[in-house]
């Protein structure tokens, strides 16, 4: 119930800060329970401060006029970092999945190479299983970190979307737990380089910034 009225919240634009604190607050939540696996997921805590720090700007509700003032001038500082937060937690997220399901639990990946006899394709007969999930992993780790980092985030976002429509229609997984991937994917695609990115910081003439 929670989750569904956060997810409302956002959508709608209403009250949307509400609903990133309460997503917070479950991951947090999650995070105490199930332990580190849990950051492999933190591009959802990333998009919850996100829309804490970056929603419309709505005074808070509850609390005295001086924790109104702090919040609101805590609120105002953070807010040009948005999109960097949001960026490396997404970032993160790619490079702490690819060690979770590609290294230390290795294992799974190398059930779906086999069970898909992915070895048998052209592009991928001169490689062994295992050498196929260490390249697979170091690619999307490589991945993360472009992201983490800012460089080329037009073209990771875009490489990243590619190989997941793949994945999704290859291998016959769900679509819904991967649209937040896709929906940070494009919102990097459409907004580009922020200031804290390094090609936003080093690489941006006047107006003009790397188109990929």
């Amino acid at each position: 119930v929670l989750l569904g009225l956060a997810g409302a919240t956002i959508l709608f634009n209403t009250y949307s800060r509400v609903g990133g604190f309460i997503l917070l607050a479950i991951f947090v939540c999650a995070l105490a329970v199930r332990g580190w696996y849990v950051l492999t997921y933190i591009e959802y805590a990333a998009a919850a401060v996100f829309f804490i720090i970056g929603s419309q700007r709505e005074a808070v509700q509850h609390g005295g006029v001086a924790l109104r003032k702090k919040f609101s001038r805590f609120v105002e500082a953070m807010r040009p970092c948005r999109f960097a937060i949001l960026r490396v937690g997404f970032g993160l997220s790619v490079m702490l999945a690819s060690l979770y399901a590609k290294v230390i639990y290795s294992a799974l990946a190398l059930m779906v190479v086999e069970k898909f006899d992915l070895t048998s394709y052209f592009i991928f007969s001169s490689f062994s299983p295992d050498f196929l999930v260490l390249g697979a992993a170091i690619i999307e780790f490589l991945c993360g970190l472009l992201l983490v980092l800012g460089i080329e985030v037009r073209h990771t976002s875009l490489f990243l979307a590619f190989w997941l429509t793949l994945s999704l229609a290859y291998f016959q997984e769900m679509v819904w737990p991967h649209i937040i991937l896709f929906g940070l994917g494009g919102a990097f695609l459409l907004y580009g380089y922020d200031k804290y990115s390094i090609e936003g910081r080093y690489f941006k003439h006047g107006d003009r910034e790397p188109a990929l």
